[in-house]
């Protein structure tokens, strides 16, 4: 059947003028974009490319501008309900596919890629490319990218918020006021000496990111039943990825934190713990610390508010409005001034940790046997070490944040675990088969102060009911990490906008042209 294209099935879709053919197949809606004028690869082969899961409308948008000929697979958002099986069916109806665009959800082994035999490319829109077969596709010649970079800060955003709410158990409070609907008491008192205002402004760094990451909501999803997979349904504003949006776009912004008067030597050191983030890579020009601010484009509320569910510490324009009183209770534990960090991967994501665990004034250790020594060198106050036993035992919160291959699937393991000290917390950020999930689950058992907070699990669609996300020192966010918007009116999450336009203009349109792509996976 003939219809108009719209890249998302259903209302409230785009059109994007052109013709399509939408048909029924092994229970996957398809939407078929084919152009007049097809661009043809320089071996005269047609650029025709298989997205399998829901891609922005705008970025489809370039695909169609630039001739390319393209098949969503999902435009209707509704999951492959046998994957292995749709996706054959689907190259075996289509031979001419030319160039794969993954996310992470499917799998894009040897049994689908072999049933393609026109098949140039696969071209990930993600970070992670664990979900598709290297070494075929190196071995078949193929070209195989990905995309780093917009992922970055929002990943380094949420990491960090997970190790201060495994330390200071900020969620805690607010889920324990949402189930007894009893409101905790607050008292407009404020500690005077230096080292309890250091303590204060970690903890309102871990407020703030809490507010912003949605993370008791995200730990609701999770223990409810509902693993958000890959952050469906779950955008939210990152902070600094919309500062570096702005800055892509030319336009620059002012920041303004806004405090009451009485709170000013703590709010000047929570200002101290932002402006080093943000001072790289995009810089803070004018961060004011101020009871009342006027002519700033971003307004960080520092949340004294009468109730935590309540307060409004996100970034609010064009707010003036003082909140008074603290639950000084709320918050436990000591100062992160001097505690170690352990990072297992320091890639941009890994690095981008380490830049805001300093700003907090904790101490960096880092394992990466691949980050060359000239690499090394550039990190001032980051400690390499090549052996996994110093990194482990020194370890107050332990950062998984590897690539996962084959040498670091299930890299923390009983060993490995049992050289932690006993109250440390694990944070899981990279796949979910980096720990041995069965020895995770003891290690939480058998030691009630350790926490382990992760955004990604062994077997997502069907763990949420049971194993890690129900034990009570585990929070589970749900693969949230790259769902993050922003507040420049762009619908969706904003970041994955720039993850497909990243894969579509750096590498899979100049590996159609012939050119070398941006970003090859080595």
């Amino acid at each position: 059947m003939a219809v108009n294209f719209y890249a998302a099935a259903g209302a409230g879709a785009r059109h994007m003028g052109g013709s399509a053919s939408i048909v029924r197949l092994a229970g996957a809606n398809w939407a078929r974009f084919a152009p007049s004028e097809q661009l043809n690869h320089r071996s005269g082969v047609p650029a025709n490319i298989l997205i399998p899961d829901p891609v922005d409308t705008r970025a489809l948008a370039l695909l169609a501008k630039a001739g390319a000929a393209f098949t969503v697979l999902c435009p209707d958002s509704e999951p492959l309900t046998d994957p292995v099986a749709q996706l054959q069916a689907v190259a075996k109806a289509d031979p001419g596919i030319s160039v794969v665009m993954p996310f992470v959800k499917y799998q894009f082994k040897e049994p689908v890629l072999g049933m393609m035999p026109a098949l140039q490319a696969v071209c990930h829109w993600s970070t992670g490319y664990d979900n598709s077969d290297g070494a075929y596709i190196k071995n078949k010649g193929l070209a195989y990218t990905y995309a780093p970079g917009p992922l970055t800060n929002a990943m380094a955003e949420l990491t960090t918020g997970l190790i201060l709410d495994s330390h200071f158990r900020i969620t805690d409070s607010i889920a324990q006021e949402r189930e007894t609907g009893i409101p905790l008491e607050y008292i407009a008192s404020y500690p005077t000496d230096i080292s309890s205002q250091q303590t204060f402004a970690q903890f309102l760094f871990g407020l703030f990111l809490s507010r912003v990451l949605r993370l008791q909501d995200m730990y609701d999803f999770v223990r409810g039943g509902r693993f958000v997979g890959c952050g469906v349904g779950s955008e939210r504003t990152i902070f600094h990825d919309q500062l570096a949006m702005d800055k892509e776009a030319g336009i620059e912004r002012t920041v303004g934190v806004l405090v009451p008067e009485e709170t000013r030597g703590i709010s000047s050191m929570f200002t101290g713990i932002l402006a080093p983030i943000d001072a790289n890579p995009f810089g803070l020009k004018d961060l004011e610390v101020s009871p009342n601010i006027g002519e700033h484009d971003y307004i960080i509320r520092l949340p004294f508010a009468r109730r935590i569910n309540n307060a409004q510490n996100v970034l609010d324009p064009n707010t003036v409005t003082i909140r008074h009183g603290f639950e000084q209770n709320v918050f436990s534990g000591p100062s992160l001034t001097a505690l170690t960090l352990s990072l297992v991967g320091f890639g941009r994501i890994g690095s981008a940790v380490a830049v805001r665990a300093q700003a907090l004034g904790m101490n960096i250790v880092a394992y990466d046997p691949y980050l060359p020594q000239e690499a090394r060198a550039g990190y001032a106050g980051v400690r390499f070490v090549d052996d996994k036993e110093s990194l482990l035992r020194w370890a107050d919160f332990l950062v998984m944040i590897p690539k996962l291959t084959d040498e670091t699937r299930g890299w923390l393991g009983e060993r490995e675990l049992a050289m932690l000290k006993p109250n440390a917390a694990i944070i899981n950020t990279s796949r979910g088969p980096v720990v041995d999930e069965g020895a995770v689950m003891a290690h939480l058992n058998s030691r009630p102060l350790a926490r382990y907070m992760a955004d990604v699990l062994v077997d997502e669609a069907n763990d949420t009911d049971k194993g890690l996300a129900r034990l009570p020192n585990a929070r589970i966010t749900g693969h949230t990490g790259s769902a993050a918007g922003s507040r420049d009116g762009i619908e969706g999450p904003a970041v994955r906008l720039r993850m497909q336009t990243l894969a579509i203009e750096q590498n899979i349109l100049p590996i159609v042209r012939g050119e070398q792509p941006t970003h090859p996976i080595q």
